[in-house]
């Protein structure tokens, strides 16, 4: 019993050390079941849900953005193709997505598709920042930002939810070097 104990403790102890025991506590990696960290190329299609999960890196494999969003327009400027659908701007994707249900629409802190921005603060505490967005303003998103590291080690951690008519419709997760 003390050995599993010990055993546990231990590796609770070298998770929280590779992640950055400094980071904050709205800090999330994870998204609809999906790891920011870890996995490859991803692109899931909920048709049922009408939503896009996709996980994409540079082509140096050091930026990495996990999203979940209805936006086709956004699955495209990714990469993937998105059947019968033409691109407000660029083309279509080539990479194919795969069809089949998310486990969830939200994130391992609950943050959730639909929330409140009042829901949202309440589980990550007040925004890094606060900025309309789209063609029309007619968005409104809280970032959440955080740096890691100095000089070339750098890496800047950034959360985007972002809301219409007062409800969240975004999620994107990125981690790329500063």
């Amino acid at each position: 019993m003390r050995a599993m104990f010990l055993i546990t403790l231990a590796v609770a102890a070298l998770a929280a050390h590779s992640r950055g025991s400094a980071e904050p506590p709205w800090m999330d990696w994870v998204l609809a079941g999906y790891s920011l960290d870890h996995g490859s190329v991803v692109g899931i299609y909920d048709k049922e849900r009408n939503y896009y999960l996709l996980r994409d890196f540079a082509c140096d494999g050091a930026d990495v953005t996990i999203s979940l969003t209805r936006d086709r327009n956004y699955a495209c400027d990714e990469g993937f193709y998105v059947p019968n659908f033409k691109p407000t701007s660029g083309e279509n994707g080539t990479q194919k997505l795969t069809h089949k249900p998310l486990r969830s629409l939200s994130t391992s802190l609950g943050v959730t598709i639909g929330d409140t921005a009042a829901q949202l603060v309440q589980r990550l505490g007040p925004p890094t920042k606060r900025q309309p967005s789209g063609s029309r303003d007619q968005f409104l998103d809280y970032l959440y930002r955080w740096r890691e590291g100095k000089g070339d080690d750098a890496v800047l951690y950034e959360e985007t939810y972002t809301f219409k008519q007062g409800r969240l419709i975004e999620i994107i997760f990125s981690k790329q070097p500063d």
